[in-house]
């Protein structure tokens, strides 16, 4: 079954031929360009010339937590066509102290009670649902106190890590 959010070839090859700047007219629109989010997450996979080809995978390998060089917490995200090897010697090239790494379903554990002003995150282990690059990390638990995210900052203060 086709409809306009599912179109066959023909159909999709019809709008391209008669696609323009206003559905009333105007010129063809040629080309589009979109803003796609951070370069980091793409790499070229052009293989003969260099127009690029640039693909971001879905997934990544885990998240790198490290120290800059101001003292704050960081992540950088090991990206599927990355490898991890190559990231952690690239964050120790720059004299970043890593903390660790994480990826999403591994068991972390809290050292302390964490105060968040309403409610209290209490100390023991996790599953790690997400670490985002603004420093956000997302617990798992049948604690009902966990659905939203929670700084790194204050989680490291804590005594957060990985469980090996």
């Amino acid at each position: 079954m086709n409809n306009d959010t599912d179109p066959d070839r023909e159909m999709w090859d019809s709008f391209i031929d008669d696609f323009r700047q206003h559905e009333h007219g105007g010129s063809r629109v040629k080309k589009v360009r979109m803003k796609v989010g951070d370069l980091d997450e793409f790499t070229n996979l052009s293989k003969f010339d260099d127009r690029g080809q640039y693909r971001k995978a879905n997934k990544n390998w885990g998240q790198f937590v490290y120290i800059d060089e101001k003292g704050k917490p960081k992540v950088r995200p090991v990206y599927a066509f990355e490898s991890k090897s190559h990231v952690k010697a690239e964050l120790l090239q720059n004299g970043f102290r890593i903390v660790d790494f994480f990826f999403a379903g591994c068991l972390v554990e809290i050292n302390e009670d964490i105060d968040m002003g309403n409610r209290i995150i209490p100390k023991g282990k996790y599953r790690l649902g997400s670490l985002k690059t603004n420093r956000q990390v997302q617990l798992l638990s049948t604690n009902p106190d966990l659905k939203n995210p929670i700084g790194i900052d204050q989680l490291l203060k804590k005594g957060f890590h990985r469980v090996r």
